[in-house]
């Protein structure tokens, strides 16, 4: 019991010097927050010297020049975009007129050349729609029509080789056929004409692929004919039969 109450008694001595310590510790750390105190008071009481020297204004005004600052920047933001939007308008502008009377100039150029081109036939004429025949299209025109025009175009466009073809021949009324022979004659060409016909009278009459007669007199077939499938008769009406056909038309 002795030695446990003298071990218990050193141990409370121990406990005694490290609290002194701690006091010690305590003592330099509430020292440095004196000074820490103090500093902080002389400064304190500086600015509220300063405070009571200058004291608080409204600025409720600046804050509303700022705002307008603000919308005015805006403003000058939007100016400036329009500005920039406005010279690439007017950049663009003058491209769009250069442009425009480029095409003036062509069109005008297209204008003269079509009114001092000679057109070879009557009625025929252009406009930005494409080919036009007696003011209207020509896709419009009768088939008959556009024979004709073919025609006397192929006339014009072969002046030297002066034989013309036309397959659909059928398509043409007697009226249409005794124009195009007297145009025929009179440009002094040779026209094959290939239609479907009963008369055998008149041309070089085929049927089932041979000829069996020319201006009504029967020839013979060649043997070596081969037979085919019948087929719709047709007759080519020739003028000046002593013109060949080239082989390509």
């Amino acid at each position: 019991e002795w030695d446990r109450k003298n071990t218990e008694n050193e141990n409370r001595k121990n406990d005694a010097k490290a609290n002194r310590q701690k006091i010690e510790e305590y003592k330099t750390e509430i020292l440095k927050l004196e000074v820490a105190n103090n500093d902080l008071k002389v400064v304190y009481q500086n600015v509220a010297d300063y405070l009571t020297r200058n004291p608080k204004r409204d600025i409720s005004d600046v804050q509303s020049q700022i705002a307008a600052v603000e919308d005015t920047n805006r403003k000058i933001r939007s100016n400036k975009q329009y500005l920039d939007a406005k010279e690439k308008y007017g950049d663009q502008t003058k491209l769009y007129d250069f442009k425009t009377s480029e095409i003036e100039a062509v069109e005008k150029k297209r204008k003269a050349a079509l009114e001092g081109a000679k057109m070879p036939v009557a009625g025929l004429a252009f406009d930005e729609n494409g080919l036009l025949y007696e003011g209207i299209p020509l896709a419009q025109a009768s088939d008959g029509q556009k024979l004709m025009i073919g025609l006397q175009i192929s006339m014009a466009l072969n002046p030297t080789l002066r034989v013309l073809r036309i397959k659909d021949g059928s398509l043409l009324d007697n009226d249409n056929r005794a124009i195009i022979r007297e145009i025929i004659k009179d440009q002094d060409f040779q026209l094959w004409m290939e239609s479907v016909s009963d008369d055998k009278n008149v041309g070089i009459f085929i049927e089932d692929g041979g000829v069996v007669a020319i201006d009504g007199k029967a020839q013979d077939k060649p043997k070596e004919a081969k037979k085919v499938a019948p087929v719709k008769e047709k007759v080519v009406e020739e003028i000046k039969p002593e013109l060949a056909v080239p082989e390509e038309w």
